[in-house]
């Protein structure tokens, strides 16, 4: 239906149907409207099983929720079972057919009943409205105005013809921000009406093209005072990103591919995405032609960084060694100094601390010369481990102390975090246990308060190993195996100077206490909330109720 613009009008938007999140949830007005519609059309139909529970509560989030889409869905089981029925509607327009024949024409099938809406918009809307089914997850009015060719104020009068129409739908956002995102169901037709116009091809470049400028755009200002708005808004268009990427492999765009692979490492690496980031960064490296490309340098940096996080010190060695080949060969200096921190790195993991140190001295010179001071700030915090590391305590506070003040004056917020954690080792090392807790506890804070889960399971392996400085055995490793799930839900380890920190405290603990006792405890960790980890991370030192 559509608004009639008329004075006294009142509209009252009729939304789909609330639909389960859980396989086994029968209670939602989605599943038991299916379950009714599907009885009538196969009354000996029995639903008991709990994956048949689950097929049904797939097939009603597939579905969105549409009424006509969930009845035209449950009409099916006569012909279909339920496993075969939610496999089908990765193609929904195909199968969500055959609606009772004393209904409307346009309400016997998906199609016909989105077709209605299309062809009540003026024919000059409907290239719009195609070109929006490039996007996954939504999109906002830049985006939709760079894909569909159109100025600012022709986008949003576009827009409100297809609101009018129910053909797309205003997202609240936490930021008061423009979204709009259409059903699925509607954009599978758009997509088809694209493909019949031979549109497609166009309109993923361009949304392609538009998505790289803004990861670009977002990577300089991850590292800046305005990283967590950058940050919400690569993750709100996700779908788009990977969308933008897929299309770029699959056809062979080596530049755009390489460049825009590059230019979200650092984004997946806040995000916990370590092994989808790496994934994408592997693909587009191996890409016919991406050597040539200028976006490979970065490409090479975000994947040996992401290789570091898994622990393939190897492959971050290898790629790391490309990358200062590369730059010195393009004349790059701070890419040069990009891959002489990957070496270094990779020396400290190996146990090479005066190599490392070399390293990373030789990166904050080339930063100093060229102007950088975010690249700076970063080689004067990895040279201030590898003072540490070579057992020169005071070096490494000046070091730190100098690249904490520089962050906080980029407003880098997730390393200055990361700085005040490391100066929590020192006081840990000099024996000061209240300080420590104090650096860690604002460390961790800062991190919940930012979203960066891997900067909290860093957080709370410093906890861990706090606790086990008091002799509190039973929050050691209860914060620990905390840590670990974390851990493994982002397909991250532990960087190998933390580890080496941190383990000289747990392995003391370990011993204390056995293996079978510690693994029990640390499996209780495991089962704890994020939040209830964080808690009980926040407590300091003894455990109020330790008995230790």
């Amino acid at each position: 239906r559509s608004t009639l613009h008329l004075r006294g009008e009142r509209e009252m938007v009729v939304a789909p149907l609330d639909f389960p999140t859980g396989d086994q949830d029968r209670s939602s007005p989605s599943v038991t409207l299916f379950l009714e519609r599907a009885r009538e059309a196969r009354p000996d139909l029995a639903v008991t099983d709990p994956s048949a529970l689950a097929a049904i509560a797939e097939i009603c989030r597939r579905v969105e929720g549409v009424p006509l889409a969930i009845e035209l869905a449950a009409a099916r089981v006569k012909h279909l079972p339920l496993p075969a029925l939610r496999d089908r509607l990765e193609h929904r327009l195909s199968i969500l057919t055959g609606g009772p024949r004393d209904t409307a024409p346009r309400q016997q099938t998906m199609r016909d009943t989105i077709a209605w809406s299309y062809e009540l918009l003026e024919p000059s809307r409907r290239p719009f409205f195609r070109a929006l089914s490039v996007f996954e997850g939504g999109w906002d009015l830049e985006g939709a105005g760079a894909v569909a060719e159109l100025e600012d104020i022709e986008v949003l009068a576009a827009i409100t013809a297809l609101v009018d129409e129910s053909l797309a739908s205003l997202v609240p956002t936490s930021e008061g921000l423009a979204r709009y995102r259409m059903l699925d169901v509607v954009r599978e037709f758009a997509a088809d009406r694209a493909a019949d116009e031979a549109e497609t091809d166009a309109l993923r470049r361009r949304h392609a093209e538009h998505f790289l400028a803004l990861a670009e755009r977002a990577e300089m200002n991850l590292g800046g005072g305005e990283q967590a708005t950058w940050y919400r808004r690569l993750e709100s268009d996700l779908g788009n990103l990977r969308a933008a990427t897929r299309w770029a492999i699959d056809t062979g765009d080596a530049a755009v591919a390489v460049s825009l692979a590059g230019a979200l490492w650092q984004f997946w690496r806040l995000y916990g995405g370590f092994t989808e980031g790496r994934r994408w960064l592997d693909a587009a490296i191996a890409m016919e032609g991406a050597g040539e490309t200028d976006g490979m340098p970065k490409a090479l940096w975000g994947a040996a960084w992401l290789a570091y996080h898994q622990d393939d010190f190897v492959r971050a060695g290898s790629l790391g060694q490309e990358l200062v080949d590369t730059a010195r060969n393009r004349d790059l200096p701070l890419d040069v100094r990009n891959g002489l921190t990957v070496l270094g790195m990779v020396a400290v993991a190996e146990g090479r601390f005066p190599d490392a140190l070399e390293l990373f001295r030789r990166s904050a010179e080339i930063c100093t010369a060229a102007g950088a001071p975010w690249h700076l700030a970063t080689s004067l915090f990895n040279l201030g481990q590898a003072a540490l590391l070579t057992e020169d305590r005071a070096e490494a506070e000046r070091l730190w102390k100098e690249s904490l003040a520089a962050y906080r004056e980029l407003g880098d917020q997730h390393f200055s975090a990361r700085l005040q954690g490391h100066l929590g080792y020192l006081a840990l090392l000099d024996g000061d246990l209240e300080s420590a807790a104090m650096c860690f506890a604002d460390s961790l804070e800062a991190f919940r308060a930012l979203g960066d889960d891997w900067g909290v399971a860093e957080s709370m392996e410093r906890s861990a190993a706090l606790a086990a400085a008091y002799a509190d055995d039973g929050r050691a490793a209860t914060v620990a195996g905390a840590a670990e799930a974390l851990r493994e839900r982002l397909g991250a380890r532990p960087m190998p100077f933390d580890r080496l920190l941190v383990d000289r405290y747990l392995g003391e603990t370990r011993t204390r206490v056995g293996e079978e006792r510690w693994r029990d405890v640390s499996n209780e960790g495991r089962r704890l909330t994020l939040d209830a980890a964080i808690d009980l991370a926040s407590g300091g030192g003894r455990d109020p109720g330790s008995d230790q």
